[in-house]
């Protein structure tokens, strides 16, 4: 009971682990992409 209990909590650990590193990679594209259409593409200061 005791090591079962353990390993699901590390499987937890492990799958809280993977969601948050791809939340930055996926965070770290969206940075990445909006900082290249900055630099390609620079809009009028008027238009909205």
């Amino acid at each position: 009971m005791f090591h079962w209990k353990n390993k699901v909590i590390f499987i937890a650990k492990l799958v809280k682990d993977k969601i948050f590193i791809r939340g930055i990679k996926i965070k770290l594209e969206e940075i990445n992409s909006q900082f290249r259409n900055k630099k390609n593409y620079q809009p009028a200061t008027h238009t909205k």
